[in-house]
């Protein structure tokens, strides 16, 4: 067996969680390979000239979405040597840049494709609207006949795409792909990202504050987005809000924004703003330094920052939608907030941290990435569909 991953790139949510598949998969002994997008201004001109075409499109297609947005437009030659390769199966992840939609078409190989985000099961935006009415729901999609970049883009995946095996992170993304009208009938599956818990687990809170200079006799909540609070899908707004409004009495450590940050705004609580980390180790340690991890996002699908926060025994609050569901049992190992109620945030917050002792939160916290996120137990659930294609296939 012998595995090919393809991800834009190593960093970012996507890329961490295409890293940590491909660990976790390479650790039970499969041949795998990780192809990448390597940048490379002095060479790639014309590569960039396309990808900075696809990061603009957002200008032709007004939507009141907050999202990235991509066309896949351009072709690559990557799905040439992939085709003249010996790999048996091809995993998708994030590929926008990397390959185009009809690109992916041209891979003679079995697919499959772990969704980071919408993108796959939609037009343009890799976050959408996912009410009833939205345009990429198979049964609202031929109804409407007007030209959008949305519908140009759906189009060009339902001719393109035949047969790929979609692998869903969230519940909620599963029955997203279930409605689409470019995945309905492709075979789905749902299993969640892994947590490598050798490296994210609990460890000794006063020593690691004393470590990076975090008084010991305080109270922290942890926020961590990518690309820290200007995201605004990330839902700083949010919890800026709830904070104001909350009666405890803490302080905020942020991973992924500028060093030094001051907030107007936020007054009468200190900010530790460590900016962006890529060391695991370290997010692990500076995860160990909080009593709770925030996740206000408005809409995600099954965010790592939350896997790796419980698999070090932090309670979760976030809010009761989309792939943020999945993270929590409601006040067992976090808090679900009403969405999009600051106020209802702010009521998670004070809950989790006025509890005399949160070793019932931090146990069932770790328990649950034991059972659901632990990457033996993912690892044994990709291997054991890999097995399953390859089998199919040689019928």
């Amino acid at each position: 067996m012998n595995i090919c991953f393809l991800s834009y790139s190593k960093s970012g949510g996507a890329g961490k969680a295409t890293v940590k598949l491909f660990n976790s998969i390479k650790k039970k002994k499969i041949k795998c390979s990780h192809i990448f997008k390597i940048k490379d201004k002095r060479v790639n001109y014309v590569e960039n000239f396309k990808e900075k075409i696809n990061r603009h499109s957002q200008k032709f297609e007004r939507k009141k979405i907050d999202s990235f947005k991509s066309l896949s437009l351009f072709s690559y030659p990557l799905w040439k040597r992939i085709n003249n390769s010996n790999f048996d199966i091809v995993h998708l992840t994030w590929i926008n840049e990397l390959l185009s939609i009809e690109d992916i078409n041209k891979i003679n190989k079995p697919i499959v494709w772990t969704l980071c985000d919408m993108w796959p099961i939609t037009g343009l935006n890799h976050y959408d609207n996912y009410k009833e009415n939205a345009l990429w729901k198979k049964k609202n999609f031929f109804k409407k006949k007007s030209f959008s970049l949305d519908r140009w883009l759906i189009s060009r995946k339902i001719k393109s795409w035949k047969n790929i095996n979609i692998v869903s992170p969230s519940k909620w993304l599963f029955e997203c792909s279930k409605e689409s009208v470019i995945t309905h009938k492709f075979k789905k599956y749902i299993i969640p990202w892994p947590i490598d818990r050798n490296i994210f687990k609990r460890r000794d809170k006063i020593k690691l504050r004393k470590k990076y200079k975090i008084p010991i006799n305080k109270k922290y909540i942890i926020y961590n987005a990518y690309n820290g609070i200007k995201d605004p899908r990330k839902g700083w707004d949010y919890l800026l809000k709830a904070i104001k409004i909350s009666k405890e009495s803490f302080d905020l450590l942020i991973i992924g924004e500028k060093k030094n940050l001051k907030i107007k705004e936020i007054k009468n609580r200190k900010i530790f703003s460590l900016g962006k980390i890529n060391s695991d180790i370290k997010i692990s340690e500076i995860l160990n330094c909080a009593d709770l991890i925030v996740i206000p996002s408005k809409i995600d699908n099954l965010p790592q920052v939350g896997l790796e926060a419980q698999s070090c025994g932090l309670p979760v609050v976030t809010f009761n939608c989309n792939g943020l569901k999945d993270l929590v049992d409601h006040k067992k190992n976090g808090f679900l907030a009403k969405p999009y109620s600051p106020t209802s945030f702010s009521s998670g917050i004070d809950w989790i941290l006025r509890r005399k002792s949160q070793k019932n939160l931090i146990q069932n916290s770790i328990n649950k990435t034991k059972k659901n996120w632990d990457s033996n137990i993912v690892s044994k659930k990709y291997i054991g569909l890999y097995k399953k294609i390859l089998k199919k296939n040689r019928i």
